[in-house]
């Protein structure tokens, strides 16, 4: 995403005024299971820890939802939201899309940026995250997601048996040594890997860079060639 821009809805409602977003990183743990071989343990996700989304936005006319969603949950109504951030592309379009569910506020706090300039940021609890993507992103979205299924099934109220999907959180990465002047490089496949922890890019309005996002995985084994 060259561009830098971003969208942020909040319950499907457009919030204006934003400056900025960030996210604090999804964990997921890695649990052992049975059937290994060959001498290999064999793991699979575990439980996924969701963490908190803060936003910062200028106060407007036109900008109190957050304010309003923070007066509604103080009493008892309308507490929990689903918040979803575009990236976009350089045309405009969508190229990365996050949606944080059920998410509640726990923090609140108006204060002055600048002389007439009033700020505000809210900071809200999430239970659940799904990845969408375009293009090339698409491949790390599915795997994202598959995984994040993966982690609810392995809990007495998750969405059902992985292995009936054919474990699709599994997957091969291959990491190439690339060398300068030289034909010669080394291959590294990190088989049946699976994501055990996501560092969400950090959103800016006035960022004109490029936005980076960090997964580390756990793979069965490695092969080198």
């Amino acid at each position: 995403n060259g561009a830098g821009k971003f969208r942020v809805e909040l319950g499907g409602l457009i919030l204006s005024g934003v400056d900025g977003v960030s996210v604090e990183d999804l964990m997921i743990d890695s649990r052992e299971l049975q059937g290994g071989t060959d001498g290999y343990r064999v793991y699979g996700p575990g439980d996924a820890h969701y963490g908190s989304i803060t936003i910062r936005s200028r106060v407007g006319k036109d900008s109190k939802e957050l304010y309003q969603w923070w007066l509604d949950a103080s009493q008892g109504k309308n507490i929990r939201k689903s918040i979803s951030v575009s990236l976009l592309n350089r045309a405009g379009e969508d190229a990365r899309q996050y949606k944080f569910l059920e998410c509640f506020p726990t923090k609140y706090s108006p204060f002055n940026e600048l002389p007439g300039v009033v700020v505000e940021e809210i900071v809200a609890q999430c239970e659940g995250v799904e990845f969408g993507a375009t293009g090339d992103r698409k491949a790390m979205a599915d795997w994202l997601n598959a995984t994040l299924d993966a982690s609810s099934a392995s809990t007495p109220a998750g969405r059902g048996d992985t292995k009936s999907k054919g474990d699709p959180w599994k997957r091969t990465v291959t990491v190439t040594e690339i060398l300068k002047d030289m034909p010669a490089s080394s291959t590294f496949d990190y088989q049946d890997a699976f994501p055990t922890r996501y560092v969400f890019p950090s959103l800016d309005a006035a960022g004109t860079g490029n936005l980076y996002e960090e997964v580390n995985i756990k793979p069965i084994r490695l092969d080198l060639s």
